[in-house]
């Protein structure tokens, strides 16, 4: 697979290979070898999964995590997943799971506790929402923790809890995986709200701030929940009232929290949201680049595929963009590479 693949890749130019790269999701590193090292093992990794696949993504944290299991969905053609309302949660695993602890001292501050009771945190959510078997995951997307917060070089307390509970995660997925032959060939992949904002706002737009970035991100599910059926990455269960567009964000909130019967006051709906983006950007990725499979096996042309992909993405977008009149950066040509600017609304 990987010597023929790699002789067509290579007969493209170090552009188009960026741009495969970003439809489909991969880094986008220097060198021409490693883009197509990058798109030869994604590809290898998509052949070995099924034609319909369970994703489960979580955005990490101890009192407010959020995970989002997309089920069945075709990763071929352009079949969407379905926010099942049921398979939606943001949970306190204090409260999920703390109740089961038993301490070894009388001071569960004390180091001897404190790990001990955060492994049995990772333990208890990795077993209730990985193993169960109403849904084996084919991939398990999980939140990537940064080390530092806003930019400071302190690593504060609840930043490097969050970043211990991750890799808890991962090490009791691991572990599990072990002594479970379903959950073997689960692919555990990290993630984070800027790659995640990249795929599917950044890299077509003049870079925003960060509490821009979240805001947009918001607006954008929105938009998909109750907008044109065609343009929305995904179809719910949602029985939503006839002029929920109308609403203002917080409304909208509101009224989603209590369809997920999740408390209302002083609740934020941005963790739930991220779980679900992190689920599709893996979903959408993983599709590119089956599309991107079956081009190269009937020799397709690249540029042509990834330009493709990328209008019908950007369909998915232009009304946040619009809205918000957010300007778009123009591809770099080969003659000039610049990053110039265009009006929104004069691009559409």
């Amino acid at each position: 697979m990987s010597i023929n693949y790699q002789r067509q890749l290579s007969r493209y130019t170090n552009d188009v290979l960026s741009q495969v790269c970003t439809t489909c999701g991969l880094a986008v590193k220097p060198r021409k070898q490693d883009k197509i090292d990058a798109i030869t093992n994604g590809m290898q990794m998509v052949a070995r999964l099924p034609a319909k696949i369970n994703v489960l993504a979580i955005d990490v944290g101890v009192k407010n995590l959020s995970y989002c299991k997309l089920s069945q969905v075709g990763i071929g053609g352009d079949e969407r997943p379905t926010l099942d309302i049921n398979q939606w949660k943001k949970i306190d695993l204090h409260e999920q799971y703390g109740s089961t602890y038993r301490p070894l001292t009388n001071d569960m501050t004390s180091l001897v506790d404190s790990k001990r009771y955060l492994s049995h945190l990772a333990f208890e959510l990795v077993n209730d929402i990985v193993i169960r078997r109403d849904m084996t995951p084919h991939v398990i997307v999980v939140e990537n923790q940064r080390t530092r917060s806003n930019q400071l070089l302190s690593t504060l307390p609840n930043v490097l809890l969050n970043y211990t509970l991750e890799n808890m995660v991962y090490s009791t997925i691991w572990t599990l995986q072990q002594q479970h032959p379903r959950l073997r060939d689960a692919v555990v992949t990290p993630m984070n709200a800027s790659k995640m904002s990249h795929f599917w706002l950044n890299r077509f737009i003049d870079s925003p701030k960060n509490s821009q970035t979240k805001k947009l991100r918001i607006q954008l599910f929105f938009n998909w929940l109750y907008g044109d059926n065609n343009n929305t990455p995904f179809v719910h269960s949602f029985n939503l009232p006839e002029r929920f567009g109308d609403f203002s964000s917080l409304h909208k909130s509101k009224y989603l929290l209590d369809q997920l019967g999740l408390p209302v006051v002083n609740n934020k709906i941005d963790d739930l949201i991220d779980s679900l983006l992190y689920g599709l950007t893996t979903h959408r990725s993983i599709q590119n680049q089956h599309s991107l499979l079956e081009v190269l096996n009937c020799n397709g042309d690249l540029l042509t595929f990834a330009e493709d992909r990328d209008k019908e993405h950007f369909r998915l977008i232009q009304k946040v963009i619009i809205d918000n009149n957010l300007e778009l950066l123009n591809k770099p040509s080969k003659a000039k590479k610049s990053s110039a600017k265009t009006s929104a609304v004069s691009k559409l």
